[in-house]
């Protein structure tokens, strides 16, 4: 059999679903699809779980195309300055009290 990656692989994960050939950033590797409980489920190898950041909990989008399907990690969206200000209280507020005494690494 002939296995060829597909030119872009454009996602975290292309797989064809004809079985035969996957494609993670551009590496071609063969893998099978299980059963998981009622649902069908592909591995994804540590050495890319860890290289991309994912771990059990992560969010993905499924996204289908002829004859392929990609899972993209879904990013999750980063606090602004003023969302995380609101959450200030007296409760968490900390105090800073300066006095001019050294400490740790400033005492010599």
């Amino acid at each position: 059999m002939n296995f060829k990656s597909p030119p872009n692989c454009g996602g975290l994960f292309v797989l064809l679903v004809d079985l035969r050939q996957a494609c993670i950033y551009n590496v071609d590797m063969i893998t099978k699809i299980k059963m998981w409980g009622n649902s069908l489920a592909v591995r994804i190898p540590r050495d890319v779980s860890q290289k991309l950041r994912l771990h059990s909990g992560s969010h993905v989008q499924f996204l289908t195309d002829n004859k392929t399907f990609t899972v993209r990690p879904i990013k999750k969206e980063r606090d602004t300055l003023k969302d995380l200000v609101s959450k200030i209280t007296k409760e968490n507020r900390q105090t800073i009290k300066f006095n001019n005494e050294a400490h740790g690494k400033e005492i010599w």
